[in-house]
């Protein structure tokens, strides 16, 4: 004669407690490195132009660029790729300071930008030193020390030359 035992049907692997306790360590560990991953990386370095953050959006400033144009400034910038060098001749000055800013700013990389000051000679032209290579594109912005007016522009890859105006809207055209 033989005996059949009757065996409870087993239950699915996620309708017990174990598995849920074994995965709750490394998932709360994921968990913590994201959050600090998160926090540690900051705003994004991309925005370095005249942006106002307000309230979840950035609106541009355009007013330096207003008081440029009120004063009919502008500029013709030449620039040494493989010395460095950068000289720039302020056409039209309604007032000439000693010294300008001069901003490389690399559209994609920031590592990559560069802050000059740049110095008027007696002649007028004002000359500055990047600190080596200048490769690549460039969106320039142009400043007195005060910061009153800016020209700006785009230095292209391939460009020695740029001519900064007063243009208000798009520089590419």
């Amino acid at each position: 004669m033989t005996t059949h035992t009757l065996h409870a049907p087993s239950r699915p692997w996620y309708r017990h407690v174990w598995p849920w306790l074994l995965m709750l360590p490394p998932a709360a560990a994921i968990a913590f490195w994201a959050v600090i991953l998160a926090t540690m990386a900051g705003p994004p370095s991309l925005v370095v132009d005249d942006y106002a953050k307000i309230g979840l959006t950035y609106t541009e400033d355009r007013s330096r660029d207003a008081a440029a144009a009120r004063l009919d400034a502008s500029a013709r910038l030449r620039a040494d790729r493989a010395g460095g060098h950068v000289s720039l001749l302020l056409e039209r000055p309604a007032q000439a300071p000693d010294t300008l800013q001069l901003t490389l700013a690399h559209p994609l990389e920031a590592s990559r930008d560069r802050v000059l000051v740049l110095t008027r000679n007696s002649a007028g032209v004002y000359h500055g030193e990047a600190g080596g290579l200048i490769e690549g594109r460039y969106d320039v912005r142009l400043t007195p020390p005060d910061g009153a007016w800016r020209l700006t522009g785009r230095l292209p890859a391939d460009a020695e030359s740029l001519h900064l105006d007063t243009r208000l809207g798009d520089k590419d055209s």
